[in-house]
């Protein structure tokens, strides 16, 4: 067999992966706290295509999970969790070609998808450490959004509902009830301005029954 035909090692591939990926942009949004982020689905979606490409198979496993049982400022039972991860890759072309690592996946939840929530948060991150993969292209992010002309980011509320989601908050006669109408307000909840007049009015009810 020539050299030309020889395949490639899986750490040649994985080179060449990483070359070809090129830089990645944030096209996440988190509407709570305000900031973008590289999404799991075009990490996971480049890559694939490339891990056919270059036929490389990479088999994730979980080995351990911890689990520790958190309460949000707002009184939200929910968990914390810390999986044990290892991923192999192998190479489609010379199965015995193949590596090893160990990682770990780390989220919190307050509902039931803590678990999967920690498994795409360790996979993604380790995809992303083993390609070094950058939402940031050949220009630095100053160059074309100088920090003098940032803007705060704008609600996706309106002003009604927001004026309404208060006038519920501030009539609130006790401590409970202002609980019960916070956790009925649903994601509008999460805006600063809410946030900030339910810590107020917490206030405000817990001084009044002194």
């Amino acid at each position: 067999m020539t050299n030309e035909n020889k395949p490639l090692s899986l750490a040649s591939k994985l080179a060449r992966i990483g070359k070809e990926i090129g830089a990645v942009k944030k096209s996440g949004k988190n509407v709570q706290q305000k900031y973008d982020y590289i999404e799991y689905g075009v990490v996971a979606g480049k890559i694939r295509e490339l891990f056919d490409e270059y036929k490389i198979i990479i088999i994730p496993n979980v080995d351990n999970i911890q689990q520790d049982e958190i309460t949000s400022k707002y009184d939200t039972k929910g968990y914390h969790y810390i999986l044990q991860m290892t991923f192999t890759l192998i190479n489609g072309e010379n199965p015995e070609d193949r590596e090893i690592a160990s990682w770990c996946g780390e989220a919190s939840d307050f509902g039931d998808k803590g678990i999967n929530k920690a498994e795409t948060s360790g996979t993604k991150y380790f995809l992303m450490r083993l390609f070094n993969i950058s939402e940031k292209g050949e220009n630095e992010a100053d160059a074309e959004s100088p920090e003098m002309k940032s803007t705060r980011a704008r609600s996706i509320f309106s002003k009604q509902a927001l004026a309404e989601a208060k006038l519920h908050l501030s009539m609130a006669g006790s401590i409970e009830e202002l609980k019960n109408i916070y956790k009925g307000l649903g994601a509008i909840a999460r805006e600063p301005e809410i946030v900030k007049l339910k810590d107020e009015m917490k206030e405000k009810l817990g001084n009044d029954s002194k």
